[in-house]
């Protein structure tokens, strides 16, 4: 099933943006207070980056179809955990984080997929790939809108509820990944080509120019900026 790459995305994001409302609640924002809040978003983005790197090198060893399917997986476990606090406080934070890994891993192995989907070179091929990649990045966007406006209708009937159905949608995608998903290419065949680069150092030699130095840092500025208006906007909602 060439599309149920798009179904799954879709499926996924719906739930996992589902839960944005009431992550001030399922943290436990009034017990531990705002600070506990913005440290944690902090501390769960900064492992999601530094997970997308090894989710990325596994993907190519295993094959993108079991990244996608171990990713949206871990994401069900971060739902488990994220409706949990009132085992330990540190349980959803450990939800948080693994969900934030999900999201921030599979779309990139998503993406990677649906390049693998339209292999060749020339133009055809590249006009092939951009346009699924255009449409696997529209069905993530509409699983985002749809998500937060179920998330907020959903927040009404408390907590729980949200996580509970969270996690039933996320399982749904989880279980129709690994059915319909074929692999593509061959795995392993990019992690040994990797062998033949250069060392990893040299690949780093980039960050020292100055363009590219300008352009990370514009880029961190603006992830701050934007994480900032978005965690103390939940927080003024409250």
């Amino acid at each position: 099933m060439k599309h149920g790459v798009l179904i799954c995305t879709f499926l996924a994001f719906v739930f996992y943006s589902s839960l944005i409302p009431s992550l001030p609640e399922l943290l436990g924002v009034k017990e531990l207070g705002a600070t506990f809040y913005g440290t944690i978003q902090s501390i769960s983005n900064f492992m999601a980056m530094l997970a997308a790197t090894w989710v990325g090198a596994l993907s190519d060893r295993y094959g993108k179809r079991s990244a996608i399917v171990g990713c949206f997986g871990m994401g069900c476990i971060g739902t488990a955990l994220l409706g949990s606090r009132s085992m330990h406080w540190a349980l959803p934070v450990l939800g948080l984080t693994l969900r934030r890994i999900d999201s921030s891993s599979s779309r990139g192995v998503i993406k990677a997929y649906v390049v693998g989907q339209h292999p060749g070179v020339g133009e055809k091929a590249l006009q092939e790939q951009q346009a699924a990649s255009g449409r696997m990045m529209m069905m993530m966007g509409l699983g985002f809108s749809a998500g937060s406006s179920l998330g907020g209708w959903l927040s009404g009937y408390g907590t729980p509820t949200v996580a509970a159905i969270a996690l039933v949608g996320g399982a749904t995608a989880t279980g129709i990944a690994a059915l319909v998903l074929e692999e593509v290419g061959k795995p392993g065949e990019q992690a040994q080509g990797r062998e033949q680069h250069p060392p990893r150092h040299e690949g780093f030699k980039w960050y020292t120019e100055r363009g590219v130095v300008a352009l990370l840092l514009v880029r961190l500025l603006m992830g701050m900026a934007f994480f900032f208006i978005t965690s103390t906007f939940d927080l003024y909602c409250r």
